[in-house]
């Protein structure tokens, strides 16, 4: 019962760390976010109708960079329309079927041996310790 007081006890003592902390960055992080868009603005008047689009201080950069179009996709829909019109874009991935395979074999050493002595090449088996479990109810 004791490990569960303590480990309660951090949880709420980190809980209250981590709120003090956030209200205390808070403010930093609303005059950031003002600067920015006052920046932001003010780049954005300057830079209008010219092919540069960054503005060089002594103490550092800003501006604008291109960001890449978004792309949402429909796996099913995309797949069906590769097969019917540019099969040479429909990928066909071959794999073993590890859980079944698994179900048929043994361990035996280092090796896999199905149930007929032949060692599954491929395989190396490598015998781990136990794990200590802990659980709290």
């Amino acid at each position: 019962m004791e490990i569960m007081d303590a480990r309660a006890f951090y949880e709420a003592k980190k809980r209250k760390l981590d709120q003090w902390l956030e209200n205390t960055i808070a403010p930093y992080n609303r005059d950031c976010e003002h600067f920015e868009a006052l920046l932001a603005g003010y780049a954005e008047e300057v830079l209008n109708g010219k092919k540069k689009r960054t503005i060089s201080l002594p103490g550092g950069k800003f501006g604008f960079r291109k960001v890449p179009a978004k792309i949402d996709r429909d796996d099913a829909a995309l797949l069906e329309y590769a097969e019917t019109s540019a099969p040479e874009f429909v990928k066909v991935k071959k794999s073993v079927d590890w859980a079944e395979l698994k179900k048929t074999c043994k361990t035996d050493g280092d090796h896999m041996v199905t149930a007929d002595g032949e060692i599954v090449p491929g395989v190396t088996v490598t015998e781990q310790p136990d794990k200590f479990v802990c659980e709290v109810i």
